[in-house]
């Protein structure tokens, strides 16, 4: 089977990070309807937490006068840098709302924005004919590994004072052995489907559910579903499948959760949603260790985040705030 990337214009292109027991993180791309965003998949059962990288990928955004540009990140989801596809970095302007270019602060310890909005091909732009801005600029190694360290710790949970409970399991994940993948083995996870009042869902549970774990998925231009995609390149030895539940919808609009500090929203998000399957009746166990630990969750949700780095934001975290008695 071919690697399922293959997108159509007018479908949003969207990240699966992958993180099991066998300590291995793969970074594949499908295809859904742009009303629909895989933003989070957050792996519980990962033995460590590792950044996601960027290279250099294209992500589009939109200015304040609705049109959409392209930009291109670099660095992980501890700290993440754009660029133009000129190279040029640039910024959300805090001020006019603009993506801007940018230059970096006398003391380099951060990006300032030019006031001057991106607008395609940097040549094209006569405002900028008397500044003399150098193609990737970034601040400091030592402005770098602050904002880095600063995420972590927000998405590990590391301000949060922790239970007993909280502390044991964490232990567990962290200092247990990665086990080789030389047998087959199932690993069962749990997706639940998000949509706000300002993006409601327009694709159907099915077709997610079929997403997930079809054997022969080719809608929007896929290659293949994500059980699929695990089972081929553990040459058959992965069998990934997910037991999927929604729609559950947020008791605050999309754009209330993406304007929260980064991480802040996805966690109340999850914790609420938690709770919500919790309440249908769901057995957790079936989707656990033999120590308590919950193998996969992966969040679904509509919307699309207004910047990178920020608010809603797709990334990978600790999540230890959820108990269930199954």
């Amino acid at each position: 089977m071919n690697s399922p990337i293959n997108f159509f214009k007018n479908l949003f292109s969207c990240n699966v990070l992958f993180k099991t027991n066998y300590n291995f993180i793969i970074k594949i791309k499908y295809s859904l309807p742009k009303s629909v965003l895989l933003i989070l998949v957050n792996y519980i059962s990962a033995t460590t937490i590792f950044a996601v990288p960027y290279h250099g990928e294209p992500h589009q955004f939109i200015q304040p006068d609705g049109s959409q540009i392209t930009v291109h990140l670099y660095g992980d989801e501890y700290y993440i840098r754009a660029e133009t596809p000129e190279g040029y970095t640039v910024i959300r302007d805090e001020a006019t709302g603009w993506i801007c270019y940018a230059t970096i602060s006398e003391d380099k310890s951060k990006f300032v924005s030019t006031g001057i909005p991106c607008e395609g091909a940097i040549l094209k732009n006569p405002r900028l004919a008397n500044i003399n801005l150098d193609k990737h600029l970034d601040i400091s190694t030592e402005a770098r590994q602050s904002i880095a360290k600063a995420n972590r710790m927000r998405m590990e949970g590391i301000n949060e004072i922790p239970t007993t409970h909280t502390v044991e399991k964490r232990m567990d994940i962290e200092h247990s052995p990665a086990p080789l993948l030389n047998k087959k083995e199932n690993i069962k996870g749990l997706t639940i489907l998000v949509d706000f009042s300002d993006a409601p869902a327009t694709v159907p549970k099915s077709e997610i559910s079929d997403f997930m774990n079809g054997d022969n998925y080719t809608g929007y231009g896929n290659n293949g579903s994500v059980k699929q995609y695990f089972h081929e390149i553990s040459g058959g030895l992965l069998v990934y499948e997910n037991v999927v539940f929604g729609y559950f919808r947020a008791p605050k609009t999309f754009a209330e959760y993406d304007a929260m500090a980064y991480t802040e929203g996805i966690k109340e998000i999850m914790n609420l949603a938690l709770q919500w399957v919790d309440n249908q009746g769901f057995d957790f166990s079936t989707i656990t260790t033999s120590n308590g630990i919950i193998q996969a969750i992966n969040i679904i949700h509509t919307g699309v985040p207004k910047d990178w780095s920020k608010g809603m934001w797709f990334h990978k975290s600790w999540y230890g705030k959820f108990f269930a008695d199954g």
